[in-house]
């Protein structure tokens, strides 16, 4: 499994409240509409578990799940990928981000790829 690790930064005129309402309701849609995305998960930052002097790193990640990085490529260069991409800036703050990793499941250190029939 190949990810697409999205780590987000609200915009500074938005709220909270606002910020994650468009994530869900506007954005969520677009990348559910791009080929080859097998499960979205958005999770939002609890500033209260971060403690109170305490400034999170980001306000959210996403996860977007695909069977293989050709099949993230492809994502990326379609035509829904290149809309939800353009949307980014509507919610989110320039100095957000994203990374592309492949899911290793590990045992007592020892690491090793994850089954695709998982």
């Amino acid at each position: 499994m190949t990810k697409v690790i999205f780590v987000a930064r609200k915009r500074a005129d938005l709220t909270e409240d606002e910020f994650l309402t468009y994530w869900q309701q506007i954005h969520a849609p677009l990348v559910a509409k791009i080929p080859g995305v097998r499960r979205y998960v958005i999770q939002p930052v609890i500033r209260t578990a971060s403690g109170a002097d305490v400034e999170p790193v980001c306000d959210g990640i996403a996860e977007v799940w695909f069977d293989n990085q050709s099949i993230v490529q492809d994502a990326v260069e379609s035509p829904e990928g290149q809309a939800a991409a353009a949307d980014v800036p509507k919610f989110c703050a320039p100095e957000s981000g994203a990374v592309v990793v492949d899911e290793i499941s590990g045992a007592l250190g020892v690491a090793r790829r994850a089954s695709p029939h998982y």
